[in-house]
């Protein structure tokens, strides 16, 4: 073998980038170009995509599985060697009498024509991609892996999809995607395996099978990176990774590790057992913050990176801006900020996550308060809910 080769890999949950985004080179756009390009990268992970597909989300959009190019070119970035795969989100959704997807997932009439399994309102709604200098030796996806195939024993008769419906008997495992990209990295062979699972959060439904189903997803995962789980596995077709193969896993995964009372916590505190994290453990505070700009904003650990143990990490780190804030009150709007700051308007009573109810807008909070952020923190909130995450390593 020659030297051990480094690897510096960029990892950046972009939210909601739609086609409608994507083609009309929107401001959300510009914005993530601007913060990545601070960084110098062999690979560029990317969450939150939308899969192109023909006549999605209306009819004016003709192209398939383009999106990720085209974000290429429209950050002028280098790195040729692309992969790119729908997720299952919204591929139950409906259209409008129309013929139209609904876009805006927020509202209410979306909400009642979304997939009930899957979530989303748009086929392929937050897909995954990656861009890398390195070849691709090939890639396997398992984004239609059937969940009784992956653990035959399970029963969804405790659970109910957000209208209230059973789940069925061939329920896909994977609510996004599972893929595992094999990069030629000098004389050795890199699985890139992305990954972005179903939230470990239930939206208001008791029944719920989402930390359910977040934690069997990281059970494949476990199994996937180390041949062992807990209960055994048998899927026809698809076999773990060898002992000494490299592997980086990277992605949402959607549950915070150090959340002791969560299944999928200790899932992924048994895969960090068997691997490695581009930090430690006690370095993780959040890389998801909710979208208002008032203080004390929730924040959730939820984007890792994983390796193989035959990795060496030499850098790791969340991307932050710069938090600092002045409060300035609810009484009228100032006109001007000084150069490098913005002024922000946020309600008494925002809600922290998507799909949880505002309580009524009366009193204080009903006013509108302020607040003067420094232009770079604004420029994170307004490019993505998630900061990325950056990691360099050296295969051993």
């Amino acid at each position: 073998m020659t030297g051990a080769p480094t690897i510096k890999l960029l990892h950046y949950y972009i939210t909601n980038l739609d086609s409608f985004k994507i083609r009309d080179g929107a401001k959300q756009i510009q914005n993530a170009a601007k913060i990545v390009h601070r960084f110098d990268f062999d690979i560029l992970s990317l969450n939150g995509i939308q899969y192109d597909f023909k006549d999605v989300p209306d009819k004016s959009f003709k192209t398939t599985g383009s999106n990720l190019r085209r974000l290429m070119q429209d950050w002028n970035l280098s790195l040729q060697n692309l992969f790119f795969t729908p997720s299952n989100l919204g591929m139950n959704a409906r259209t409008n009498a129309d013929g139209n997807y609904f876009v805006d997932a927020s509202a209410q009439e979306a909400m009642d024509h979304a997939d009930d399994l899957n979530f989303g309102t748009v086929p392929g709604q937050l897909s995954t991609g990656a861009a890398t200098k390195y070849k691709i030796v090939h890639q396997k996806v398992y984004t239609h892996l059937l969940w009784k195939d992956f653990n035959p024993d399970v029963d969804f008769n405790a659970f109910r999809t957000p209208s209230g419906s059973s789940f069925p008997e061939g329920m896909k495992l994977f609510d996004k995607s599972f893929s595992d990209i094999a990069l030629e990295v000098g004389d050795r062979l890199l699985h890139l395996i992305l990954f972005h699972t179903t939230p470990s959060y239930h939206f208001g439904n008791p029944h719920s099978i989402n930390s359910f189903r977040n934690a069997e997803q990281l059970r494949f995962l476990e199994w996937y990176v180390s041949g062992q789980t807990d209960y055994a596995v048998n899927i026809s077709g698809i076999e773990p990774l060898q002992e000494n193969d490299y592997y980086i896993v990277v992605g949402d995964l959607n549950v915070d590790i150090n959340n002791l009372e969560s299944k999928g916590s200790e899932v992924l505190r048994s895969i960090v057992g068997k691997s490695a994290l581009w930090m430690t453990v006690t370095e993780t505070t959040f890389t998801n913050e909710a979208p208002h700009f008032a203080p004390n904003p929730l924040r959730l650990m939820l984007d890792y990176m994983i390796v193989s143990k035959n990795i060496e990490v030499l850098d790791g780190k969340v991307v932050y801006p710069d938090f600092s804030r002045d409060e300035l009150g609810s009484e009228q709007k100032p006109n001007k900020s000084p150069q490098g700051k913005s002024i922000v308007t946020y309600k008494g009573n925002e809600t922290n996550l998507i799909g949880e109810q505002a309580k009524p807008s009366v009193g204080a909070n009903h006013r509108d308060h302020y607040a003067m952020i420094n232009d770079d923190y604004l420029l994170f909130k307004e490019s993505s809910h998630h900061y990325p995450i950056y990691g360099e390593f050296r295969l051993k």
